[in-house]
């Protein structure tokens, strides 16, 4: 096992010094053998079952580590040598690059290398997102799950190493607005939308970026004094502010103002509401990114949408539409008739009575003792109650089916009474004419 192990450094040592061999192709086979056999033989293979198989494994060393991240950036993120080369074999390089690429992130994932060598490649998000933008953007996710702390450290390194490369070139006064710095910009969004729409799962992730980000642009290094040269990054930084939720929000203004009272000396004269000096712009902006939204709507289904529609526009089902119409129109009718006399001999009114009649009494219904056909009957708006439970609705049905009954009884007494004084051809051509009552007890039941 001694033997194997000490072959396998020798073959790794050898492979690591073709890394700079003057073939291209030999370059490029010596990498893909590096990103295998790191990947093979790393600390997994001595777990479980394989713990025999420890002494095999081997890390990378920090001189390696380098000039593998220095290989990507020659030979994969570099497209000088694709000029003055047909189509056909443009393709091709891109296949090979894309494999070399795919071997390193590799490296990455498998913890072969430290995630912080991710931002080698994430920088290149925006530039290469035709070529290698499916590939880096499943590195990003996968190393979500790997880690997610340390992915974000990772996000916020990438852009921080972006921003130091951009001021070292421009330093103009001017070069907020220059298309160096909105990449910069447009690839943080890029990063933001990554993170996902969940605000509860990444929330400790976007605070700690956004503290770590507001030590890179205020805090000065130890032993130098303060230079504004890095508050250009909060603009930066505001990218991901609406990933913040209300309430981190404001942790984070509260952060911000320490902060700058603590490494902003007071002889600068900064003022949050000067807007004189351009130098402060930046960190105006992200202040107001940070206090945006303070009494903005929550989302869809929100409280104050809610209070609104019950006030403004009560909503009902159509159940208690019919109801609240059908009472409406009652009261009504039940109020003009108030207000005059209600007719003797009427199939359709309904008439008052002393007492209720109980089923008992269906005997010795219809008698001239119970009502007189001479006196009129005044109706009265009846009071609302509590709804009816499935019982009370039960009687309160029959009980007005009885009373119908008793009405229609009555009624056929009344017109007896009147054909007696009628001649008997009149009466016989009387009750040929006759048309049916549509409150008929035997009509009701037929329709029901």
């Amino acid at each position: 096992m001694a033997a194997l192990r000490k072959r396998l450094l020798s073959f790794i040592s050898m492979c690591q010094s073709l890394l700079s061999y003057l073939h291209c192709s030999v370059r490029e086979q010596a990498f893909k053998l590096l990103s295998d056999l790191l990947v093979i033989f790393n600390d997994r293979i001595g777990r479980g079952e394989h713990s025999y198989l420890h002494p095999l494994s081997c890390s990378p060393e920090l001189l390696l580590q380098v000039e593998l991240a220095s290989f990507l950036a020659d030979h994969v993120f570099n497209n000088a040598e694709d000029d003055g080369i047909d189509e056909g074999h443009k393709m091709q390089r891109l296949h090979e690059r894309r494999i070399l690429l795919a071997g390193y992130c590799k490296l990455i994932l498998y913890n072969t290398l430290e995630l912080r060598y991710a931002s080698e490649v994430f920088r290149h998000y925006i530039k290469y997102y035709t070529d290698y933008g499916d590939i880096i953007k499943e590195t990003l996710s996968r190393a979500r799950r790997v880690s997610k702390e340390e992915s974000t450290r990772t996000i916020l390194l990438c852009l921080t190493q972006a921003y130091t490369g951009f001021t070292s070139e421009d330093d103009s006064p001017d070069r907020r607005f220059s298309q160096a710095f909105l990449n910069i910009r447009d690839l943080a969004r890029r990063f933001s939308l990554l993170l996902g729409p969940d605000q509860i799962r990444n929330r400790q992730d976007v605070v700690l970026l956004h503290k770590e980000g507001i030590k890179f642009s205020l805090r000065p290094s130890p032993g130098a004094q303060f230079s504004p040269q890095n508050l250009l990054f909060l603009d930066v930084l505001s990218e991901f502010s609406p990933k913040l939720l209300k309430q981190d929000k404001a942790a984070l203004l509260h952060y911000l103002e320490e902060t700058c009272h603590q490494c902003i000396p007071p002889e600068e004269g900064f003022s949050a509401e000067d807007e004189g000096e351009d130098i402060w712009a930046p960190l105006r902006a992200y202040g107001k990114s940070l206090s945006a939204d303070s009494a903005a709507p929550t989302p869809p289904g929100t409280r104050r949408a809610r209070d609104r529609r019950q006030v403004h526009s009560p909503r009902h089902s159509p159940l208690m539409k019919k109801r609240r119409f059908s009472k409406e129109e009652s009261s009504i009718v039940l109020t003009d008739e108030d207000n005059r006399q209600s007719p003797l001999m009427s199939s359709t009114v309904l008439r008052g009575r002393k007492t209720t009649p109980s089923p008992a009494d269906d005997t010795g219904a219809g008698s001239d003792s119970d009502f007189d056909t001479s006196q009129s009957f005044s109706f009265r708006r009846p009071p609302r109650s509590a709804p009816k439970t499935q019982g009370e609705t039960s009687s309160a049905l029959g009980r007005s089916l009885h009373r119908l009954s008793l009405m229609e009884e009555e009624e056929d007494e009344d017109e007896e009474m009147v054909i007696e004084d009628r001649e008997s051809t009149a009466a016989s051509s009387a009750e040929e004419d006759v048309q049916p009552d549509l409150l008929d007890s035997a009509i009701l039941d037929s329709e029901e």
